[in-house]
């Protein structure tokens, strides 16, 4: 059978195959996200942000820490690491934050882990986040898995 050109069938053979590979995308194609997480001090946090790192399969992962971080820490996986100054003010360790993330994100959102770090880093963070329109989902690691809180 000759193809013809305003085939009504075909043209709804082929609207139902679009939305079928759209509905495919929307529901079952996850684009990996990636992680950012504080690594600082406080004991034992170190440990829950590996098991984090470990647990999934991030596109990329940033590592918000400080200088005794970048010393001391030894990457599960590959991590880009932001190194804050704790003499810096907050205002600094926020575009410290910001240049190293602009344009790095791929999706709306990202994981974020603050169970390491303290306040100064964790306001820092969230600001700098939230200035450049960053939308972020907390997670942690309980019972061998990553929960959304």
């Amino acid at each position: 059978m000759p193809l013809r050109r305003n085939n009504p069938s075909r043209a709804r053979l082929f609207c139902k195959a679009t939305k079928v590979i759209f509905l495919y995308h929307l529901f079952c194609f996850k684009p990996m996200t990636e992680l950012i997480a504080c690594l600082s001090s406080g004991k034992g946090t170190w440990m829950e942000v590996n098991s984090i790192i470990r647990a999934e399969e991030w596109g990329k992962i940033f590592l918000v820490t400080n200088d005794f971080g970048r010393q001391n820490y030894k990457p599960v996986k590959e991590a880009e690491l932001i190194v804050l100054d704790a003499g810096d003010s907050l205002s600094n360790s926020i575009e410290k934050i910001k240049k190293a993330l602009d344009g790095k994100i791929n999706g709306l959102e990202v994981a974020l882990n603050i169970s390491s770090g303290d306040g100064k880093e964790h306001t820092a963070l969230l600001s700098a986040l939230m200035q450049l329109g960053i939308g972020f989902r907390l997670v942690a690691f309980s019972e061998n898995k990553i929960i959304e809180l």
